[in-house]
């Protein structure tokens, strides 16, 4: 559990008692401290609140174990705003409102026994609101969205010489680009030593997206990828010269990893380079409507934590991601998977250019994952970790009937497709192979050693499957699977190691399971995050309108772009159209404004 050393306190003063207004007067507690807890995102959050015969003194979160730079944001800002409204009607964290409501939960539950009116501190104490006032920024170009795409433009921007202002309407700077592994598609890098080219790159994207990519942006991965990294290399954010392996979707290694090895240090580390370049960047500002003159764009409107914003720009880059969270877009059998995308993509870019008539692209397209465990109220992906298992181990996915379904090195396509087919799915790996695959997520913060051991106690029994038994007839029975099955599944896979060819799925057979346990079953699941939707854009980046035209002033890049990856997602290809997308889209407005 992560263990709060900041204590969020607030002094009892006359004054904070006038500031909040005739209602903290009218609360009424048995003084003392008291204890509560509730559900959060990724487990129980626990608090301790003081108060005396008036007033809530402090709010302490004492253990949690929500998400690092997300949940966390909720953890450090939420209990200071309960103290300074004396009410549990303060507006939630944006993009943390699970955890949010698990905070105001405990500590509701923490008060039961304090005697206070609990509908009365649950009303909202309208003495402590401030007034909202509009502020008129001026800038050239305002980037709405601060994750992988929007800040990569920030960077370029600044560095063509733009004065740039970023406004983003969660609490914290990555998007869904914080969330990958940070690996980053980048033909033709410096470092790359396999013969490459943008046709085969661009032939590869094509195959995966079944052809039904849109050429532009396409086009722009596979020629611009490999410079956008190198560039970023140069002005500091540290990629490993590593290029990775061939897959089943690439025949040569084109994939960079951030040398954190996670898009959260990818994030980071451009964020940080940001600051000392004193980029703008305006956290829990929200972009709700486009300002247009004469069917241009020339700014945006936002809502502000402490003010309204009117933002006049000579351009605004949407990079407002994607849509995983907008209803409107998602159909009901997919919403039937877990959804491990990022909590701030709620299509907001999509209803802002309703009104100009942008074409979109591909909006029936979402990417479906395998690699994937349940997790609280969602998934994670732990991809990195399989591939590596599968690869450098005998570690192989079975079904409930304890058989093999799939080539486990093959195609996220074919993976995915084998997958749909089964209720459930799981990955057998020995003591050697289990120990890699978890201290790997662990070190990547794909969850801690605390969910690990809380899992293994629960032995089958909780959301996340980690199952084990010193015998595979022991750790067949944890999860009610056919034990003949998987010892002959077992047995088989072994054969094909001495013969060295998988004559069932095809596989490259290297080593094997060992022959003594202990043995493991993680549970893996389908789950839904990047959608392959958007805008049409044209070779500058820009919006284009159902008549094929720019929306003059209007550029997007991100997932926001529709037709990139046609229908279905490429291995580290959303990382890389961030990146690449993020410098060209500076570079075209750059280019317009000289």
């Amino acid at each position: 559990m992560q263990k709060l050393s900041k204590v969020l306190m607030a002094g009892v003063l006359s004054t904070s008692l006038i500031a909040c207004g005739n209602k903290a007067k009218e609360l009424s507690f048995k003084a003392g401290t008291y204890t509560g807890e509730a559900d959060g995102f990724h487990g129980t959050i626990k608090v301790e609140v003081t108060v005396d015969s008036k007033s809530i003194q402090s709010v302490v979160v004492t253990e949690n174990n929500e998400t690092e730079g997300i949940g966390s944001n909720a953890v450090e800002k939420l209990p200071s705003k309960i103290v300074e409204a004396q009410s549990l009607a303060v507006d939630t964290i944006s993009g943390c409102t699970i955890s949010s409501n698990g905070i105001l939960q405990a500590v509701e539950n923490a008060l039961e026994d304090s005697g206070v009116d609990m509908e009365l501190l649950k009303k909202e104490n309208t003495a402590s609101k401030k007034e909202v006032k509009t502020e008129e920024l001026e800038t050239q170009v305002v980037i709405v969205g601060a994750g992988g795409a929007g800040l990569t433009a920030a960077l370029r921007a600044n560095q063509e010489g733009l004065e740039t202002i970023v406004i983003e309407k969660m609490s914290y700077v990555g998007g869904a680009t914080a969330m990958s592994s940070s690996s980053t598609l980048a033909q033709g890098t410096r470092t790359q030593t396999e013969q490459d080219s943008a046709e085969m790159a661009k032939e590869e994207l094509l195959k995966v997206g079944n052809y039904k990519n849109d050429d532009v942006p396409v086009t722009m991965l596979a020629e611009h990828s490999g410079e956008a990294v190198d560039w970023l290399d140069d002005e500091g954010v540290d990629y490993d010269d590593d290029t990775g392996k061939p897959s089943a979707e690439y025949r040569v290694g084109r994939a960079r990893m951030h040398v954190s090895k996670s898009g959260a240090g990818l994030i980071k580390n451009i964020y940080e380079v940001l600051e000392k370049k004193n980029v703008n960047v305006m956290l829990n500002t929200a972009a709700y409507e486009l300002i247009t003159e004469d069917g241009k764009v020339v700014g945006v409107m936002a809502h502000g934590e402490d003010a309204d914003y009117k933002i006049h720009a000579k351009a605004v880059i949407l990079a407002t991601g994607g849509y995983c969270y907008d209803d409107r877009y998602i159909s009901d059998e997919l919403k039937k998977l877990p959804n491990s995308g990022s909590v701030a993509n709620t299509g907001d870019g999509l209803t802002m250019v309703e009104s100009l008539n942008a074409q979109l692209l591909n909006m029936d397209y979402v990417a479906v994952a395998g690699h994937g465990i349940k997790k609280g109220n969602s998934a994670q992906h732990t991809k990195p970790q399989c591939l590596t298992a599968y690869r450098t181990t005998g570690t192989i996915l079975v079904n409930q009937d304890g058989k093999r379904i799939v080539n486990e090195t093959g195609s996220d396509a074919n993976l995915v497709a084998a997958m749909m087919k089964e209720d459930h799915v799981y990955m057998l790996m020995d003591q050697a192979a289990f120990d890699a695959y978890t201290s790997s997520a662990i070190e990547r913060k794909y969850f801690t050693e605390e969910d690990k051991e809380q899992w293994l106690n629960e032995n089958g029994t909780g959301i996340t499957v980690f199952a084990h038994g010193d015998t595979l007839d022991e750790v067949a029975k944890v999860v009610d699977m056919n034990a003949e099955n998987l010892k002959t599944t077992f047995e088989t896979y072994k054969s094909y190691a001495v013969d060295g060819q998988d004559t069932e799925f095809g596989r490259k057979v290297g080593a094997t399971l060992s022959d003594e346990g202990p043995y493991y079953l993680v549970e893996q699941c389908l789950r839904y995050s990047t959608t392959l939707g958007g805008v049409k854009i044209n070779d500058k980046l820009q919006v284009v309108n159902e008549d094929g035209n720019a929306i003059e002033g209007l550029y997007a890049a991100g997932e926001f772009v529709g037709g990139v990856f046609g229908e279905h997602f490429p291995p580290s290809a959303g990382v890389g159209w961030a990146m690449t997308s993020g410098k060209l889209v500076a570079e075209s407005v750059a280019e317009m404004l000289k």
